[in-house]
Parts: C-alpha cells; structure tokens; sequence
C-alpha cells in the first residue's frame, strides 16, 4: 500500500489515489474534489517527484507511514499517514497536510 501512495502521488494519479481512502475520508468529498484539492497544492508547492516511505508502527490492523516527499525545489518533508486493513486491504484512515 505505502508503495501504490507513493506510485500515486509521484504520477499525480489522484483519481485512483481516492480509492485508497477509507469511507469516512471519501464522504468528506468526492474523486474529482480530492482531485482538485491535490492538484491546488501541486500548483502551490509543486508536485511530488520523489516519495520513500517507511513503516513507523504497525500492529493490530493499523499502520503508521511516514512518507518523505519532496516537492519542486523545497527540501523533502516528512508526512503521517495512518492505514487501517479492513476485508484484507489497507485503507488510508489520516493524513497530514503534507501529502
């Protein structure tokens, strides 16, 4: 999972970076809103061309990412993300502003 986020990101493939996203986080908008939300922050900061994630923990069907990104020219900056594996897939439940 933490290596189709970062597929996702880097190809700015945000359509089917959303079916990642655990129901809650897709009831706050749709595909084309988390879209264009991404894209904002792509234009405002860059798009991400390099993306490395590591596991920080992960126990009990939750794991806690961080990527490390780097957009543009701006130095690379660590970002959370929180997965939770519900049917046997992983499903992005938080993530912070960063990604």
């Amino acid at each position: 999972s933490a290596r189709v986020i970062c597929a996702d990101l880097t190809a700015q493939r945000y359509e089917s970076l959303y079916t990642l996203l655990s129901p809650d986080l897709q009831q706050q908008g749709s595909a084309a809103q988390f879209a264009a939300s991404q894209r904002e922050l792509d234009s405002l900061a860059g798009p991400v061309h390099t993306c490395q994630p590591s596991v920080a923990s992960n126990s009990g069907g939750v794991a806690t990412l961080t990527l490390t990104l780097q957009r543009g020219q701006a130095a690379a900056v660590g970002a959370q993300v929180t997965l939770d594996e519900a049917q046997g897939s992983w499903r992005v439940t938080s993530y912070d502003q960063n990604v």
